[in-house]
């Protein structure tokens, strides 16, 4: 069990034995951009799900870690992720790099915190970057223009 956790921990860090990998080292991943709604959790949610809802994309998953503290008599602030992905679109990302599965399917997280909402939604160009994917490689302006635009659509 050590070893298996070394090696995910190493993986992609100078002077590891996995120092080869692809995934890039954890401290090198950006941050997700954070837009603040204007509108409260559940209204938020909403358009967001009719953003993705006009578009190709498939939603993979929905977790709502909220619900899930609720099951162990915990609270949490509503907080759900919506796992969503054109295939056509995020293939050219796996086949320039296979490592990026680990970012697949796109997340966009939507949470309360201290009474404001606000979505996180990941830096698509920086993540390429990250992984060492160029735009020749995958549709990084396209992708990022997508999460733009749901972005847009569900605070404007």
């Amino acid at each position: 069990m050590k070893a298996a956790a070394a090696a995910i921990l190493g993986a992609g860090r100078a002077g590891s034995p996995y120092a080869d990998a692809a995934r890039p080292a954890a401290d090198m991943l950006p941050a997700p951009t954070l837009t603040k709604s204007p509108y409260d959790f559940g209204t938020s949610i909403a358009r967001l799900d009719a953003a993705v809802g006009k578009r190709p994309l498939k939603v993979f998953a929905v977790i709502d870690h909220g619900g899930g503290a609720a099951t162990v008599g915990e609270t949490l602030a509503p907080s759900r992720v919506l796992m969503i992905c054109n295939p056509k679109s995020s293939t050219p990302f796996l086949q320039a790099n296979a490592a990026f599965a680990q970012e697949l399917p796109l997340r966009i997280a939507v949470f309360e915190e201290k009474g404001a909402v606000y979505i996180a939604a990941p830096d698509i160009a920086r993540l390429a970057s990250a992984y060492g994917i160029t735009s020749e490689q995958a549709p990084i302006t396209e992708v990022a223009e997508l999460v733009a635009d749901l972005l847009e659509e569900t605070i404007g």
